[in-house]
């Protein structure tokens, strides 16, 4: 399991600074289940071709799957020690993320309405530090 190590750690170290790379959890059955792709362009323009490799870190049944374009058939990793590890990566990744993607959430939806007021009131109690929100 030492090149899948190394891939999921080339794509953490890099994923703060690379679009292509996303990490993602959804929660299935009580059991949470960690995306992890990278989307690489494969063809230049002016048409454009997009590949994609993606980890799926299952913990309903502590597995790992690693599906793409060039893997004939899926990839499925039974290793609790590695599942365990990633989990955890990822759930630490989204964590520091959760307030900044909320904010930006919250300014884009309140930046679309037609009425204002909530913006202005959204942005003045940021910038005051005011607890009412």
């Amino acid at each position: 399991m030492n090149e899948f190590d190394k891939y999921m750690e080339l794509l953490f170290l890099n994923v703060k600074n690379n679009k292509n790379i996303r990490i993602s959890k959804k929660l299935k059955y009580g059991f949470a289940h960690y995306y992890v792709t990278l989307v690489v362009q494969s063809k230049p323009e002016p048409s454009p071709s997009w590949q994609d490799l993606s980890v799926i870190i299952d913990n309903r049944n502590n597995c790992i799957e690693v599906i793409g374009r060039f893997i004939n058939e899926q990839l499925v990793i039974q290793n609790d020690q590695l599942t365990k590890k990633w989990s955890l990566r990822c759930e630490d990744y989204l964590n520091s993320r959760l307030d900044r993607d909320l904010e930006i959430a919250i300014e884009d939806i309140l930046t679309c309405s037609i009425d204002k007021s909530l913006l202005r009131q959204y942005k003045m109690d940021k910038l005051f530090n005011n607890d009412t929100l």
